[in-house]
């Protein structure tokens, strides 16, 4: 036999002198180390295919049913009844109507209003009205911008596509007619107006959030005299300058 050639990698087939009945069949040899015969090889792959074909995978589980009730809140018009663009205004009465309907309802509270920017402190001014009872402030979350910013529709909507499986009910209270845009027939059935000219939120108004929420308290009558707000609440509305109004730190 030709010697080895250093380096060489070629493989080379070991042929036995003895009958074929008393040794294996050839084997591959490369660099000093034997591999299995072709033939073992090839049953081994049917072997492995074979074991695969029986696996059968249990379907996978159900999704659970979605189980969040979401309330979309303006503020303008709503806790307050004297608008100001340059201010955040928020009343004992409407808040105390709000802090019923997220007790009865245990939805969710996002901010639609242009006042998002200012979240936190949205947040503080809420709790210092008592909308949250006696707990801290909650993380607050927040519809996402559109470029027009009187399409509050389409930005409710947005948020709640991305949600798609996990809300189970919703409502957007707002001042504004958001039935007027095209997206309406998404809408019908899930917006309570409110005026500020009436008062802004009102019983009648929770009594019908309620009812577009699937609340099982929607039955109820709630008493048409707000509860006061809660001591140390001083003023009767939370200020913030004009000039934050795009600042979003807060």
């Amino acid at each position: 036999a030709r010697p080895r050639q250093a380096g060489a990698a070629m493989p080379v087939a070991i042929v036995s002198t003895e009958d074929d009945d008393d040794e294996p069949s050839p084997a591959l040899v490369q660099d000093g180390l034997s591999a299995a015969p072709l033939a073992d090889i090839e049953e081994d792959s049917d072997e492995e295919e074979d074991d695969g074909g029986d696996d059968v995978r249990p379907p996978p589980a159900p999704r659970p049913p979605p189980t969040l009730r979401v309330v979309f809140l303006e503020i303008d018009g709503v806790l307050n009844t004297r608008p100001d663009p340059r201010l955040l205004l928020l009343e004992g009465g409407p808040c105390a109507m709000l802090r019923r309907l997220l007790e009865a309802s245990g939805a969710t509270l996002v901010l639609s209003t242009p006042w998002r920017r200012h979240h936190q402190y949205v947040a503080q001014a809420l709790a210092n009205f008592g909308v949250f009872g006696e707990e801290p402030p909650p993380p607050l979350e927040r519809t996402p911008y559109n470029a027009d910013t009187s399409r509050r529709d389409l930005e409710i909507l947005q948020w709640i596509r991305q949600r798609r499986g996990e809300v189970a009910a919703w409502v957007a209270i707002d001042s504004a007619d958001l039935l007027r845009f095209p997206s309406a027939p998404h809408l019908r059935g899930h917006v309570v107006r409110t005026s500020a000219g009436d008062g802004g939120l009102s019983a009648d108004h929770v009594q019908a959030a309620l009812e577009a929420l699937g609340s099982d308290e929607a039955g109820k009558r709630f008493g048409r005299s707000p509860a006061a707000p809660p001591a140390g609440a001083g003023r009767g509305s939370e200020e913030v300058p004009a000039s934050r109004a795009g600042d979003d730190a807060f």
